[in-house]
């Protein structure tokens, strides 16, 4: 408890420390009205403030449909006041500023075009059209942007994140286009982080933004997507970049990117190989199907109706870069494009394939806490993994006529793995693989037809099928009591498979009446899940028998849900709007339980409501206020419900609850955010409650050598979530500040070794703040620090420390270096804390008439061998220790065609 009081005093220093900061350094402000010689208004031009001495954006607007404009800056001085609209000469007027602010009333004079004249004019660096707005790359580049990613990090507003996410203004984005063509959907970032900056002219942030035009000024969206326009005369039929790198250690990473423009078709492939523990799949993640629901993308699966795994194999990571531990040998390659062979069909197309050999290594000290007493377990673990994926995806879009459109989606992926690994339990030698091969198909097709100005109705049908088996071996003696006590088990076999089709038709109405908005649904799903294990015990190689009743599962579970759902929207005023949605289930379900001597089926009609209501409140352009309340129904999926035991590890044993029920859950959700374009302070600040007012559970027996759980249905479980972040540019310090904060509380019962059943409850607190400087300068630092704990009410805590100092110097536009050192502390209960240091070096020189880059880097200066870190769980706490690739020098060699 030390641990949280202590970070809730630091957060509670900096938060006030900020404010009184925000207090004293008051925002100053330039308002007024922009017309035109004969005194009428001029709505959406650009206004924007620039230091006198150079041409960097300071703050910038747009005038409203009155045109009127309001800019905010933090300091007094002389500045360049710019006023920008097509169509009229550009103003530009040296104004002294003052702690009192200044109104401006601006005049502009119309600008007279001929076919034989052209007016050229200094690039604005930032246009806002209507809910469009353009940044003209070239006006915050400083020559050290060596992809998409740097320069769109130089932005305002917009935040990268260290695995490519990007956010704009606290808004994750939809997507990232190429001359309006979407390649890659949710996957951006392989587009990003691999797309030379030099050829983008524009970045364009599009808001309310609509993948589907025909529900434009119909349906209401606050999605935002960006999209990339080229520099035209560094495109070419073929361009691209390749990278090289080795070093002595016989670490390597190696990438080609290659760009086609071909009169209707568009390309682009990448190819990335390397040994230096970057995944494969990172640029690609969002693709892959086990994460195509969870990034946004439409899935005909959903959010949990998926097949699942028995078994994860998926090494756990300390808190720091997962490359450190990730000893690998990685490939892969893909191939996006987009055709459009007519004017109105555009087809585009995706394949990636990728290979991966890794090893990982990991030691580990246990203590359980029991309520008989305490136990203590040792493991040395070391794990080979061998993994191949593969997907092709096909999307083809006819505009059938000016209000018609018909889309088609497929969608296939496979991938296969074979680990194995060997570890150390206190004084057993036990050896395991697992092996599987995964399987998934989707189909979808959609029509939209705008009926009027008002309405558009789409029919959306869609199949899909996913495939999961698994082949699980080890050899354990720790089952041998469990089986046959005149035999010894030396090792154990278990396949199993989950599988799972589905199918659906959708209707949605989509109608817009002045302030009113209406969506009516009505669909009709069917699923059917299939889950079986067999487990086989060995006396050597002879099998034995057990009881097929207890460790062998054959459940398939059959659903029908015809649902009707109805959403309204209405506009009170021009800042308050009320929503809601009442959406209605009728689900016939079907469980057969085919391993029981005298099958029944179970069956169960389900008749349930969803309702959803919730606010906007915008009380100005910067302040905007959102909350939202659901009442909903989760339902179980086979590998919640299953009858017999299943390994689920060496050493442990589960059994599902064997119960059909829907669970019911309450949530509840408040938005506070402060901020917009012009401003150089966001705030925003959120709260989650949710309530399972049903939710599956374990009763777990720990021994020393194995742990057996079985599922069961409880009641009444908790979770509240707050967090605040604060975004603030100083300019006298010519830097942003964040602070960041959360808390959370997660309460819920379990039951451990025949005990009563037990109230846990986990408090997890976490603080950061950083400074980011941006100088002007050939200096630039970016430093700050983070601290997350995790208190459980059961068996202790746990506390993580990370602060870091990063330092980029640039000297003229070749040469650069960038520093990032990373100081980890760990402290669990009652014990002394760990550190551990980190140090990477990047040198840089830019060949820019040649378009070459050079590039020196050494990782791991330090040399550190393995990484010491903590972990804490309601049942026990642990000390792991991860072995770390070691230091290696690399020199890459990037070059431009």
């Amino acid at each position: 408890m030390k641990n949280a009081v202590a970070i809730a005093r630091r957060a509670g220093l900096w938060i006030v420390l900020l404010l009184l900061g925000f207090a004293v350094r008051g925002q100053i402000t330039i308002k007024g009205t922009v017309r035109n010689t004969a005194q009428e208004i001029i709505p959406f031009a650009n206004v924007y403030l620039q230091t006198a001495d150079t041409t960097t954006v300071l703050a910038f607007a747009g005038t409203d449909e009155q045109g009127q404009f309001l800019l905010e800056h933090d300091t007094p001085g002389h500045f360049i006041l710019n006023v920008v609209s097509l169509g009229y000469t550009a103003y530009r007027e040296s104004v002294a500023l003052t702690a009192a602010g200044m109104q401006r009333d601006i005049i502009l004079e119309a600008q007279d075009y001929t076919l034989r004249e052209v007016t050229v004019t200094a690039e604005v660096p930032i246009i806002i059209r209507e809910d469009t707005l353009i940044f003209n790359a070239a006006s915050f580049a400083d020559g050290s942007e060596a992809v998409v990613e740097d320069l769109l990090k130089k932005l305002p507003g917009f935040e990268v994140a260290e695995d490519g996410g990007i956010r704009i203004n606290g808004k994750s984005i939809e997507k990232v286009m190429v001359e309006g063509d979407d390649l890659f959907k949710k996957g951006y970032r392989m587009l990003t982080k691999n797309l030379s900056a030099e050829l983008i002219d524009n970045v364009e942030v599009l808001n309310d933004y609509h993948e589907n035009v025909l529900l434009k000024d119909i349906e209401d969206s606050d999605k935002v997507a960006v999209n990339l326009t080229l520099d035209k005369e560094r495109v070419a039929v073929f361009f691209g970049n390749a990278e090289l790198g080795h070093s002595a250690a016989e670490f390597y990473e190696s990438r080609i990117n290659l760009i086609s423009f071909l009169g209707d078709w568009k390309f682009y492939s990448l190819t990335n190989m390397n040994n230096t523990g970057k995944d494969p799949n990172g640029d690609f993640s969002d693709f892959l199907p086990a994460n195509a629901y969870q990034s946004g993308e439409e899935s005909v699966f959903g959010a949990e109706s998926g097949a699942r795994y028995l078994i994860e194999r998926r090494p756990q990571v300390p808190e720091l870069k997962a490359e450190r531990v990730n000893f690998n040998n990685a490939e892969f390659t893909s191939l996006n494009f987009i055709h459009s062979p007519h004017e109105k069909t555009k087809i585009r197309g995706m394949a990636y394939f990728s290979a991966d050999e890794s090893d990982f290594f990991r030691d580990m000290q246990q203590e359980y806490f029991l309520p008989n007493g305490n136990l203590s377990i040792e493991e040395r673990f070391q794990m080979r993994n061998r993994q191949k994926a593969a997907a092709i995806e096909l999307d083809i879009r006819h505009e059938i006529g000016e209000q018609e459109s018909l889309d088609y989606t497929g969608k296939y992926s496979r991938a296969t793995s074979g680990a194995f690994s060997q570890l150390q339990f206190n004084d057993d030698r036990i050896l395991e693989s697992l092996d599987y091969d995964q399987q998934t198909l989707e189909q979808r097709l959609n029509y939209t037809r705008k009926l009027n100005d008002r309405q558009v109705l789409l029919l959306d049908a869609f199949y899909g099928r996913e495939d999961k088996p698994q082949w699980y071996r080890v050899g354990n003696a720790a089952f041998a009591g469990l089986f046959n006590d005149d035999h010894t088990v030396d090792s154990l076999q278990q396949l199993s498979r989950n599988r799972v089709n589905v199918s659906g038709l959708t209707a949605k109405l989509l109608s817009k009446k002045g302030a009113a908005n209406w969506e009516h649904r009505l669909g009709l799903t069917h699923s059917t899940q299939y889950f079986r294990s067999d487990l086989s015990a060995f006396e050597q190689s002879l099998e034995l028998g057990i009881p097929a009743d207890t460790y062998t599962n054959d459940l398939k579970l059959g659903q029908t849900d015809l649902w009707a759902a109805s959403a309204y929207r209405h506009q009170l005023s021009s800042r308050f709007s009320l929503s809601g949605t009442l959406e209605g289930h009728y689900l016939l379900t079907r469980r057969d339980d085919l391993n029981r001597e005298q099958p029944t089926p179970g069956q169960y009609r389900d008749l349930y409501l969803i309702p959803k209501i919730g606010f906007k409140w915008e009380p100005d352009k910067k302040n905007k206020i959102v909350g939202r309340y659901t009442y909903g129904t989760d339902l179980p999926s086979l590998l919640d419900i299953f009858s017999g035991k299943v390994l689920t590890g060496y050493r442990n044993l589960k059994q599902g609850a064997d119960r059909w029920q829907p669970l019911k859950t309450s949530t509840l959700f408040a938005n506070y955010a402060y901020g917009g374009w012009s401003s150089s302070f966001l705030f925003n600040a959120n709260i989650l409650y949710a309530k399972a007012h049903q939710y599956f559970s374990s009763r777990t027996e720990i021994g020393p050598e194995l742990i057996q759980a079985s599922g069961t249905i409880l009641e009444n479980a908790g979770f509240l979530n707050a967090g605040l972040s604060l975004d603030k540019y100083f300019k006298s310090l010519g830097s942003n500040v964040k602070l960041t904060a959360s808390y959370a509380r997660n309460t819920y019962q379990n039951a451990l070794n025949d005990g009563a059943l037990r109230q846990v409850h986990l408090d997890a607190i976490s603080l950061g703040g950083e400074i980011r400087s941006v100088f002007a300068g050939i200096f630039n630092f970016h430093t700050g620090f983070n601290q997350q704990a995790s208190i459980y009410n059961a068996s202790g805590s746990n506390k993580i420390e990370r602060t870091f100092l990063d330092i980029q110097i640039q000297l003229g536009k070749r040469f650069s270096l960038h520093w990032e050192n990373d100081r980890y502390t760990f402290r669990r209960s009652f014990q002394p804390g760990q550190i551990a240091y980190f140090s990477d070096l990047e040198l840089q020189y830019n060949f820019k008439k040649e378009g070459l880059l050079l590039t020196f880097l050494i990782n791991n200066i330090f040399d550190n061998k393995v990484f010491m870190a903590n972990t804490v769980t309601d049942t026990d706490i642990a000390q792991v220790s991860f072995r770390l690739i070691p230091r290696y020098a690399l020199l890459k060699l990037q070059f431009r065609f």
